[in-house]
């Protein structure tokens, strides 16, 4: 598939696809930082706002690594609410056990704030993410 990379945070690499799902793809998986969480969140919100739409994610959640508790609490926090309008849904792909346990638990925390569904395979999680209703930011 043709990407346009539209940028970087941290490691991760922000991709617009042909279809408008945005896909990140995480160069060198580390454990997840609270500043590189707010400041992905960040990116986000900018792409949506230039996009004027709420963005369809597509997130390789393979390499993903620990989090702690600072991270997860900033999961459940009003400033991370403030950020659901943004995003219209996020489809996160793994095959790996451990990750789909990290993905279960953002599942868990973040469900309140946009829709968010582990997929085993890319297709899967595309057709879903396509599926969801466009809305204006």
């Amino acid at each position: 598939m043709n990407l346009k990379e539209l940028g970087q945070v941290g490691p991760t690499i922000y991709y617009l696809r042909k279809d408008g799902v945005i896909h990140t793809v995480t160069t060198n998986p580390q454990p997840i930082q609270l500043d590189l969480m707010i400041a992905n969140f960040e990116f986000i919100k900018t792409i949506a706002i230039e996009r004027k739409q709420a963005l369809r994610m597509l997130t390789d959640f393979s390499g993903s690594q620990k989090m702690g508790k600072a991270e997860r609490d900033f999961l459940k926090s009003e400033q991370m609410k403030s950020y659901a309008p943004y995003i219209l849904g996020t489809a996160l792909v793994t095959p790996n056990f451990l990750s789909r346990m990290i993905g279960n638990f953002v599942m868990s925390v973040g469900a309140n704030n946009h829709n968010v569904k582990l997929f085993g395979q890319e297709e899967q999680a595309v057709h879903w993410l396509l599926q969801l209703p466009s809305r204006i930011v």
